[in-house]
């Protein structure tokens, strides 16, 4: 017996009264073969089906149904392979026992199976291996082949949409070949007469036995559209009334057979009704979704046109839309952080971008639309060895770096780069953050850091050189102070300090440190025409400022010595000037193993320690010219002083100037003396000079004038000072002024003079002398309170002193003298006391405390 059913055709022989003009045959041959065993799983495939799937045979032996068929059909073939496999041994044409078909299992609820050699066709879309979807009809059948026990044969051939009409399968087409097409049209009421004849032959209950307990829903309709089966599941999902839908006629299987004679009462409207017109009028299949207010369900209807008018396949979708739009949801939130990210986002393969985000398209200086194409290998610096990244991403699924890349316009932005491989097969996530600014800071503050550690170094350099002032040590013992802690500075090899014999213009060393003997090995010259005068050494000396060879090797001036620094391994020298005021102490030379090493911020804080050391060693030479045995005694001369400065009435009368006291860098007061008389005509001389502030009385006695004149900046003053010496004494006297100064007796006179010469052009160096002092004990006196008295101790007690505070009646006060110093009258007082003490202290008890520091209160 064979059966038909829309979507569906079973066998063998059906078996129809006489003429089957309704039964039209399939219109295709077999394109393929293949066995399932009992859990679906390909045990047997022909090249055929090979070819149709685009599978290879071994990958299909063992898979199962699912992998070549889509995974919802599959579970609407399961059932009825195991259906098939419980089929019973009877002949293919045996009847039932009474004649009718066979029951459903009341307890179990499952169709008792149906006779031996039933076969079913039905439409899988087969799934090839690019991806198409191929449409075919399967027939399945069980094979009875003792040597192959629970096997199922599967016939597949491919169709086009149009040729999907279910028909009876005449007797002896069990074994899978198809008869020819014939041609011709069906009537409706054709069908019909074959659908009852069907029914009356008791040959269709077993197939609505089996579609009654489909887990889907599943109706047919006529061409009227009238409903001719409708199984329980479609009218639950479709909220039909299954009481009213069932017949007597049913046979108790859960479905309703509808006859045109005899139909059941119309089913509420569906949510398919418009489909099911456009399918059966287009005569191609159809599948639609529709939302069922009644059942507050969404639902999915795949309708087929069939010989008979439709067969629908229903199945409730509401989680899948569900899923669906949680996961629009999703993509669409997926979509939001990928567009409006502010980090670059990529996608592509090893060769190209496949997709970019806006930002993408900032960073990289371009559309993102002319991103594609293009790899991201192309914005990347020539330095960057992309392969070994590209191989070590590849290796380990997952890359951070950082990187330069360059745009179109040439500019370079830093970027932070974390990427994913294969978050696809073969499509890889980069996403790329510009860090350009950040770089930028961090540099800075690197370099901050930097500047900081090498100012500490420096700093380091400046305290012990300032320990050592304080200390009272000798020039050459702060010239080694200097280069021991510059050595002592990271980076740096050896340094040394050398001095310039301003007879010869030769070069000799005075201290060394980390070398022995360099500068007395080597050529030098302060001539800037001889080779060995070109170097950072002969510049700086000629400049005064600080000279730095960044290269050795590749500074043409620096060949005299390209083999000494071979044989000592360095790689940059630095000459720094030991300069105070314009005068040339020394000079400072260092040298490092790094290039560049004196560059950038270390030049700068390296350069202020030649002014730190010329300044001690000015200082320190002021402090010896004051107590010195050997002193030079400078007199200089300025004639017509009067007419110089623009004073046409002066006076022939002498103006004395008997003490300068410095008080502070540029702040200086002069106490002196001169008559009443000519008084008048020094105040308009101190009115023309125009570094000398204002002149003040302190006392005038029997026509003697006391005064004290205040100074800012003195350029002859400052000459002196600033090469160790001072002021012995001044006088102004038949319109000429005339300076005694004493100087160290190492001090280079022509550069004094100079130096005075270019402030005052017309003064003149009359004499020039070496003196000592009066006594050796007044020597040793002012050496002791030389140790004894702090500047600031000293600079009080001497304007105390010319100021006329010891006189009596006192010419001015403690508080005109703190006015005077700019500092408060408690703070003179406490100076002054001290001094007071160390001074008493010298004199009267100076046998036993002449080498002896007095303490301060």
């Amino acid at each position: 017996m064979e059966q038909h059913w829309p979507g569906f055709a079973t066998g063998p022989g059906a078996a129809t009264d006489g003429g089957t003009d309704c039964a039209r045959p399939i219109s295709t041959a077999g394109d393929g073969a293949y066995e399932l065993d009992s859990e679906c799983r390909f045990v047997a495939v022909d090249d055929d089906f090979v070819a149709l799937t685009g599978t290879e045979r071994d990958a299909l032996l063992g898979a199962e149904l699912s992998a070549v068929v889509d995974g919802e059909t599959t579970g609407c073939v399961e059932p009825m392979v195991r259906t098939l496999l419980a089929a019973d041994s009877e002949p293919p044409d045996a009847e039932p026992a009474n004649g009718e078909p066979t029951a459903t299992d009341a307890e179990s609820g499952t169709a008792t199976a149906p006779p031996a050699g039933t076969t079913i066709e039905i439409d899988l879309p087969l799934l090839s291996a690019d991806g198409e979807t191929v449409s075919s009809t399967h027939r399945l059948r069980r094979l009875d082949d003792p040597n192959r026990p629970n096997r199922i044969a599967g016939i597949v051939r491919s169709r086009t949409p149009s040729s999907t009409a279910v028909a009876p399968v005449p007797d002896g087409e069990s074994d899978g070949e198809p008869p020819p097409d014939r041609d011709g049209v069906e009537s409706r009421r054709d069908r019909k007469r074959a659908r009852e004849r069907g029914q009356s032959s008791g040959e269709l209950p077993p197939l609505r036995e089996l579609l009654g307990h489909r887990s889907g829903g599943f109706y047919t309709l006529d061409a009227d559209l009238t409903y001719t089966f409708v199984n329980e599941r479609a009218a639950e999902l479709l909220g039909f009334d299954s009481d009213r839908s069932r017949s007597d006629r049913d046979g108790g299987d859960g479905s309703s057979a509808v006859q045109g004679t005899d139909p059941t009462p119309s089913p509420p409207a569906s949510p398919f009704d418009a489909a099911h017109e456009r399918a059966l009028a287009r005569q191609r299949p159809l599948t639609v979704e529709e939302y069922h207010e009644p059942t507050s369900s969404w639902l999915e209807a795949r309708l087929t046109p069939t010989e008979s008018g439709l067969a629908v396949r229903v199945h409730d979708i509401t989680g899948r839309k569900a899923y669906e739009e949680r996961l629009e949801a999703e993509n669409g939130l997926l979509r939001a952080i990928f567009e409006d990210a502010h980090d670059a986002i990529l996608v592509g393969d090893e060769e190209s971008i496949t997709a970019a985000n806006s930002a993408a398209g900032e960073l990289l200086g371009l559309d993102r639309s002319a991103l594609y194409g293009r790899s991201l290998r192309e914005f990347l610096r020539d330095d960057r060895d992309s392969s070994s990244a590209w191989e070590a991403f590849v290796e380990t699924g997952q890359l951070r770096d950082s990187f330069s890349v360059v745009r179109p316009d040439g500019t370079e932005r830093v970027v932070e780069y974390d990427a994913v491989a294969n978050v696809r097969p073969g499509t890889h996530l980069s996403i790329l953050r510009d860090v350009t600014e950040r770089d930028r800071r961090e540099r800075e503050l690197e370099r901050q850091r930097e500047r900081l550690a090498a100012l500490e170094g420096v700093t380091g350099v400046v305290r012990e050189i300032t320990d050592a002032v304080v200390e009272g040590s000798t020039r050459h013992e702060l010239e080694r102070t200097a280069c021991e802690s510059l050595v002592d500075v990271p980076g740096c090899e050896f340094a040394f300090v050398a001095e310039v014999d301003t007879s010869t213009g030769s070069i000799r060393n005075r201290v060394e440190a980390g070398v022995d003997g360099y500068v007395d090995t080597i050529p030098l010259s302060t001539d800037p025409d001889d080779p060995a005068g070109r170097g950072p050494l002969g510049r700086a000396i000629r400049t005064q400022s600080m000279q730095v060879s960044t290269d050795v090797f590749d500074d043409p001036d620096f060949e005299p010595w390209r083999d000494d620094a071979r044989e000592r391994g360095y790689r940059s020298a630095a000459a720094i000037p030991i300069v105070h005021e314009g005068t040339l102490y020394g000079v400072i030379g260092l040298t490092s193993g790094h290039t560049a090493a004196f560059d950038g911020d270390k030049r700068e804080i390296i350069a202020q320690i030649g002014d730190i050391l010329g300044h001690a060693i000015a200082s320190h030479d002021r402090k010896r010219a004051l107590v010195s045995d050997d002193l030079i005694e400078l007199e200089y001369e300025i004639r017509n002083a009067f007419e110089l400065f623009g004073v046409t009435d002066g006076t022939d009368e002498r103006i004395s100037f008997d003490r300068v006291i410095r008080v502070d860098d540029d702040q200086y007061l002069e106490y002196g003396t001169t008559s009443a008389a000519a008084f008048p005509a020094f105040e308009r001389f101190v009115e023309r000079v125009s570094h000398w502030d204002e002149v003040t009385v302190l006392d005038d006695v029997d026509g003697e004038v006391s005064f004290e004149l205040r100074i800012t900046s003195p350029p002859m003053f400052s000459v002196v000072a600033d090469h160790g010496g001072y002021v012995d004494q001044a006088v102004l006297e038949d319109g000429d002024y005339a300076m005694v100064v004493h100087l160290p007796k190492r001090t280079d006179v022509r550069a004094v003079t100079a130096a005075i010469q270019e402030v005052y052009p017309a003064a003149e160096n009359v004499a020039r002398r070496q003196v000592t002092p009066i006594t050796e004990s007044i020597d040793r006196i002012q050496d002791h309170l030389s140790d004894v008295l702090t500047d600031r101790q000293r600079t009080v007690l001497e304007t105390a002193y010319y100021a006329g505070f010891f006189e009596w009646p006192r010419t001015s006060t403690g508080e005109d003298i703190a006015e005077r110093l700019n500092i408060s009258p408690a703070t003179f007082h406490e100076h002054f006391r001290t001094a007071q003490r160390k001074l008493v202290a010298a004199v009267i008890d100076r046998p036993r405390s002449t080498l002896r520091d007095v303490p301060d209160d």
